[in-house]
């Protein structure tokens, strides 16, 4: 008697099913891993920090919670990176929030099981954090060409992991534009539609607050469709390649020389190719008359190398 897999999962608790998702290999797993351990492991030091402030320290003296963060987070001021340039890729583990990681983790498990059905782990992660830089260049970018900004410039910073997401949905979104996502209430989506509503609330919120997260997740975007085209354009040319040089491979085999492997004019082939053929009538006639033990040795080397490259 062999047991149902989904009873086993149903008999398991949560802190099994939490134990079995953290082992499981997956990059996937591994990144939602390290983005709730982040987000608990800096609300564990706000905490501490803030009860050492309280107790032994002048309020005006408090340190830790809110420059760790801003070590972490990546600034819209050019100057103030360059004096933390692993800011650019450590803010993409740090959330503002629990409702902002839980949203990004959300939206990360659903798109990234769906990349991964499609294309490897190792696209996953070049798309992931390609897709979070340049989302961080882009509104590095926004902030300081744009006037509009120039007041934010300073004190803005940027934090989470949406432009990454971002990335991982409109690349897979473009390698399979159709696919069907069944969202509750609402029905059957196809992804393309999917991905464009979430683009089109992102450029009309861009006026209406968090101006940087919005153009970062565009940027995002921009890594994916790019992405994938270079990997269409790149999986083609590869393809090409194969399919010409098994085509050489196939002429070379047909037009070169039996006896001296040196490559022979269409003339030459053709003129052998003829000659054979009424070779080869003659040693079948033999064959019919007297029987293969009449051949000579010369006769039957003859046949049975024109037998092997046929």
């Amino acid at each position: 008697m062999t047991s149902n897999p989904y009873q086993i999962l149903n008999r398991e608790t949560p802190g099994q099913r939490l134990k079995r998702f953290v082992k499981d290999p997956s990059w996937l797993n591994r990144i939602v891993t390290i983005n709730v351990a982040v987000f608990l492991l800096v609300l564990i030091l706000r905490g501490v920090c803030s009860l050492h402030n309280f107790l032994l320290v002048d309020t005006q003296k408090a340190w830790l919670p809110q420059t760790l963060l801003q070590w972490l987070s990546c600034p819209a001021s050019v100057t103030t990176l360059l004096h933390q340039p692993w800011s650019i890729f450590t803010s993409l583990f740090i959330h503002n929030g629990l409702w902002h990681l839980f949203f990004n983790m959300f939206m990360l498990y659903f798109v990234g099981k769906f990349f991964l059905s499609r294309m490897s782990e190792r696209h996953f992660l070049w798309v992931y954090f390609l897709g979070g830089i340049v989302g961080n260049v882009t509104y590095i970018a926004a902030y300081n060409l744009f006037p509009v900004f120039a007041n934010a410039l300073p004190h803005s910073f940027a934090v989470g992991a949406s432009g990454c997401i971002m990335a991982v949905m409109a690349a897979i979104t473009l390698y399979e534009p159709n696919y069907e996502v069944n969202l509750l209430l609402i029905g059957r989506v196809k992804m393309w539609v999917l991905t464009l509503i979430f683009i089109a609330i992102d450029l009309m919120s861009i006026p209406k607050g968090n101006a940087g997260g919005h153009i970062a997740h565009i940027g995002g975007v921009l890594l994916g469709l790019v992405y994938v085209l270079i990997y269409r354009f790149a999986t083609k040319r590869k393809s090409l390649r194969g399919s010409s040089s098994r085509q050489n491979t196939k002429k070379q085999k047909y037009y070169v020389s039996r006896e001296s492997g040196r490559p022979i004019s269409d003339e030459e082939y053709n003129e052998r190719k003829t000659a054979d053929s009424q070779r080869i009538d003659e040693i079948l006639d033999k064959i019919s008359k007297d029987g293969y033990p009449a051949l000579t040795e010369e006769e039957k080397d003859f046949l049975f190398h024109y037998s092997k490259s046929k």
